[in-house]
């Protein structure tokens, strides 16, 4: 919906379509109409009747115009249209970008003041990507930190309010004070009563038939998920009680993704295939805004390279430039997850947390990377924090054997140990 219509001589309109691409990151277009005056003594006359009928055909629309080249009436008669000089148009629209939240740059600003991670400078972290790619690599970091959120507490709250009562919520909690269970705990339980929220594995059901809602910041890739939801069911010694097939349960995310939502489906058939839980008994939800489509295949799979505005702003020619690049830096700061988890690309963290699902370019620092040159410079991380840096291991003691939370883990370590064994045996038969 176009909100602000610049009118001007053909000649500004090109410094102000700079202007906006490079600070809109090219996400202008669909908001901004431009409207070419014409500069000549009797061109007045059209140019005004031209003016007349944008706001007519636009109501909504902020008009700016520059003042030499219309007629003064027209901001008498109409409210939203401005005549401006050429210096005052050009901050005109640069204030406007800022008011409503195009500005890539202020974004990002906005975004460091959240949360209590460690920022580097915007203008460094841009950099880097100059020296990947000289002629892309800016139009890279812009087009991702015009993406960038950092979720507030009052914002997870406010997506975790009004839900329909349940009789037990639960939530699981991670071995890493730094993990994002530990934050979520705190926003529930200013809002759940304490009888009414427990962690899931010391949960014990009142009623066969009782009604749980487990909660949970966000499902990216849905693996996680999955293992928690099937954890549920598994009956152990390490839990008071399990879900049973009589029981209802409701899942609750502050994010979903759809990757995430195909993964969960996938285990509900299972375990209502296997009888653990019976048909629709298992639901899964988020705020209705925040279902993210991945697109699981594809030149532009990642949550940060669905939008074709900030792809054709990377590179118009190629829509998958933007994700190569980031795809190129990734594997060789973060080789297992070049782009997150799963490939998810998230450009969304949480003020109690960073998930691991979010580009590496971001989050991930310390490695070499190499630059268009051949050189090699030490990438830096946008935002720091040590519990992406340095996680806690897992702590094992709170599962049975068998837990699938300590089961995939496990069988990765395995599979690890095997890959490390098997690269030294090649070496020495070299």
């Amino acid at each position: 919906m176009v909100s602000l219509i610049v009118a001007v001589s053909p000649t500004q309109a090109v410094g102000i379509e700079s202007m906006l691409e490079d600070r809109t990151a090219g996400t202008w277009r669909t908001r901004v109409l431009m409207r070419h005056l014409g500069a000549k003594p009797h061109d007045k006359e059209t140019n005004n009747a031209a003016i007349e009928s944008l706001v007519k055909d636009h109501p909504a629309a902020i008009v700016v115009a520059a003042a030499n080249l219309c007629g003064a009436w027209l901001e008498d008669e109409y409210l939203k249209v401005k005549r401006l000089s050429k210096d005052r148009l050009h901050l005109a629209v640069k204030s406007w970008i800022e008011s409503e939240g195009l500005s890539w740059r202020l974004n990002a600003e906005k975004c460091s003041q959240r949360g209590s991670f460690k920022w580097q400078k915007i203008d460094d972290w841009c950099n880097q990507f100059r020296l990947v790619d000289p002629e892309r690599g800016h139009r890279v970091a812009a087009a991702i930190l015009s993406q960038l959120k950092v979720a507030t507490v009052a914002e997870m709250a406010d997506w975790f309010d009004g839900l329909p009562p349940v009789d037990h919520s639960v939530f699981f909690i991670g071995a890493d004070p730094h993990s994002g269970d530990h934050g979520l705990v705190n926003i529930l339980s200013a809002r759940i009563e304490g009888p009414k929220l427990i962690e899931a594995t010391k949960l014990q059901l009142q009623t066969a038939n009782a009604e749980v809602r487990l909660f949970a910041d966000a499902a990216w890739s849905g693996g996680e998920s999955e293992r928690r939801l099937e954890c549920l069911y598994k009956p152990c010694n390490k839990k008071a009680s399990v879900i049973g097939h009589g029981n209802k349960l409701h899942l609750r995310f502050a994010y979903l993704t759809t990757t995430a939502q195909e993964a969960l489906t996938k285990k509900i058939n299972v375990l209502e295939a296997t009888g653990a839980c019976s048909p629709n008994s298992v639901q899964s939800s988020c705020p209705e805004n925040n279902l993210l489509h991945v697109n699981p295949t594809g030149k532009t799979k990642g949550l940060a390279f669905q939008r074709k505005d900030l792809n054709d702003y990377v590179d118009p020619a190629n829509s998958s430039s933007m994700r190569d690049i980031c795809k190129s830096i990734g594997v060789q700061i973060a080789k297992k997850r070049p782009l997150g988890t799963d490939d998810v690309a998230s450009t969304i963290m949480f003020e109690h947390s960073i998930p691991r699902a979010v580009l590496p370019v971001l989050i991930f620092g310390g490695a070499k990377v190499k630059a268009h040159d051949g050189t090699e410079f030490v990438w830096k991380a946008l935002v720091g924090s040590s519990h992406v840096e340095k996680p806690a291991n897992a702590d094992n003691d709170v599962h049975c054997k068998e837990c699938p939370l300590v089961r995939d883990e496990r069988a990765a370590r395995e599979a690890q140990a095997a890959e490390a064994a098997q690269g030294e045996a090649s070496a020495a038969a070299a």
